[in-house]
C-alpha cells in the first residue's frame, strides 16, 4: 500500500476498517496498563465518528 499525504480524503479513510480499530484498541490497553494513561471508551470514539461522518456529509 501506499499512501500520498496529498492524496483525497477517501483514499485514507478507506484504509481504516474494523480490525484497524480493534488492533489500536488493544495497543491503547497495552499502554493504559504500561504507562498508566487513559483509554477514550468505544461509546465515545463511535460518537466522534458520527460527529465526523455528519460533518464531512455537510461539506
Amino acid at each position: 500500500m501506499n499512501q500520498q499525504l496529498s492524496g483525497k480524503w477517501e483514499s485514507f479513510i478507506n484504509q481504516i476498517n474494523v480490525h484497524c480499530i480493534n488492533y489500536l484498541s488493544f495497543i491503547a490497553d497495552i499502554l493504559h496498563n504500561k504507562l498508566n494513561a487513559k483509554t477514550v471508551q468505544l461509546e465515545k470514539i463511535n460518537d466522534l465518528i458520527s460527529k465526523i461522518t455528519t460533518l464531512i456529509a455537510e461539506i
